[in-house]
């Protein structure tokens, strides 16, 4: 079994029980720009506290989930983990919790991810929403070289399509401005 496979086990699930979601954070920006390896899959999502218990039966086979956790840190606001138990590989789960991250819900597409060499088809948040959520974290993280590399490399895969007011209207709500501008270069 491969990552790949995980993530279309997890997609499943989630189309099963109605569950919007996409993927966002190193496989979003490697689809948009340029790739790179990551160890985890990050997966923003809009689920009821409710609902947790059903997803996690559903995929109890394969994964380590824990509803309690789950919902523990859903309530809290944070990511939850699951593990693909026969790879090891880790989803992040980011609760919807905020106008922008319901925005990125409702402007992902679908698109097929290149997982370790399998193609995955499953909604894909745009690349500007991935821009401006990695412009975030870069700014939280105290300005990882890593988010910078994936932000100019999306810029470079993806400028002439990029809807720049979009980019500059959310970038003002969020606080990134700044950032934006020297990432787009003053464009």
């Amino acid at each position: 079994m491969s990552p790949a496979q995980a993530l279309e086990e997890l997609a499943q699930a989630f189309r099963a029980l109605r569950i919007p979601f996409a993927v966002g954070g190193s496989l979003a920006s490697s689809f948009h720009g340029i790739p790179r390896a990551t160890l985890d899959a990050d997966l923003l999502v809009s689920i009821s506290e409710a609902i947790v218990p059903r997803l996690v039966a559903n995929i109890s086979a394969n994964f380590y989930a824990d509803v309690d956790d789950i919902r523990q840190s859903f309530r809290l606001g944070r990511s939850a983990n699951l593990i693909h138990m026969p790879t090891g590989f880790k989803f992040d789960l980011f609760p919807a919790r905020d106008d922008f991250m319901y925005a990125q819900l409702d402007h992902a597409a679908e698109g097929t991810l290149n997982v370790e060499g399998v193609g995955v088809t499953v909604p894909i948040c745009s690349a500007e929403d991935t821009i401006l959520a990695k412009l975030s974290w870069w700014k939280q993280c105290n300005q990882s070289d890593y988010q910078w590399r994936d932000l100019e490399g999306m810029v470079a895969m993806s400028r002439a399509n990029l809807d720049v007011s979009y980019l500059r209207s959310w970038a003002g709500k969020m606080k990134l401005s700044e950032p934006l501008e020297k990432l787009l270069g003053g464009s």
